[in-house]
């Protein structure tokens, strides 16, 4: 099995195990949707060589496999930001407790917010079925041309993505712009023998994915502020107005990390 297939496997399989326990930690459901996101980044390189049809109906599976585990990546997220506020911000604290009280009532009270059997069991069935066609095609070749040609897609995707953010400046606009720089900085690791030049890309990649997720993460927590109706409390408000600050600080790190890591054209970023 070439090398690409076999780390595709590899991170479905992964993914599909973590599924398999009978009681799945919030955290284990988002260490599955981490190696499904993997997986993704690797078909979208393998796409010119396994064909339209197979790339579409494995990265729907997997892209419904992500949506079926979101909530669960949710609270951990929300769990661990305001944990990591609290101990920076000693003064936030309470706020920051009354938000995760109040997040785990609106989570215990609402089915939407929570990840069932059936969901995580449908999860592991689309990733199952996944890898089941990528043993099926052990013998595909991976085609080095296909692959550099793939590579160049997904920049000129990741840089237009974070050209519409600039624009835009929209909690949505931002949030696409990290979704296609981490698909970028994962496939810029996964090319053998890359230059210096490719590994530098890969680091600034991971930069801005890092600091665009973070604001996401934020996002999540001033969206909840504003939905349990704390946002003008005496412990709400502060609250909110530091979550406006770092955003405001990490969106114009990333513009500037952005600005460095998408500087040149495709046909340039891939001949420099």
């Amino acid at each position: 099995m070439p090398t690409l297939h076999r780390r595709l496997l590899a991170e479905l399989e992964a993914g599909r195990s973590l599924l398999e326990e009978r009681r799945h930690s919030n955290a284990a459901v988002h260490k599955a949707r981490q190696h499904t996101k993997k997986a993704r980044a690797i078909l979208r390189l393998l796409r010119p060589s396994i064909g339209e049809a197979r790339y579409q109906r494995d990265n729907i599976d997997l892209r419904d496999t992500n949506r079926l585990l979101c909530a669960a990546r949710d609270t951990v997220v929300i769990s661990q930001t305001l944990a990591a506020i609290g101990r920076r911000k000693p003064a936030l604290l309470p706020a920051a407790m009354d938000l995760q009280q109040s997040w785990n009532r609106q989570r215990a009270s609402d089915r939407k917010l929570r990840v069932g059997s059936n969901a995580t069991r449908s999860a592991r069935l689309r990733l199952e079925r996944a890898s089941a066609r990528v043993r099926r095609n052990a013998g595909a070749r991976e085609d080095p041309e296909a692959l550099t040609a793939a590579l160049r897609a997904q920049y000129r995707k990741a840089r237009k993505a974070f050209r519409a953010a600039l624009r835009a400046r929209s909690d949505r606009a931002w949030h696409e712009c990290r979704k296609q720089t981490k698909y970028l900085g994962f496939a810029l690791k996964l090319m053998h023998h890359k230059p210096a030049r490719l590994a530098r890309a890969a680091r600034q990649a991971h930069l801005l994915a890092a600091l665009l997720g973070e604001d996401h993460d934020l996002a999540l927590i001033a969206a909840l502020v504003r939905s349990s109706g704390a946002e003008g409390s005496r412990r709400g408000a502060p609250l909110l107005a530091h979550l406006v600050r770092r955003r405001s600080r990490l969106q114009k790190r990333a513009a500037e990390v952005g600005a460095h890591a998408y500087r040149d054209k495709p046909d340039a970023f891939m001949a420099s």
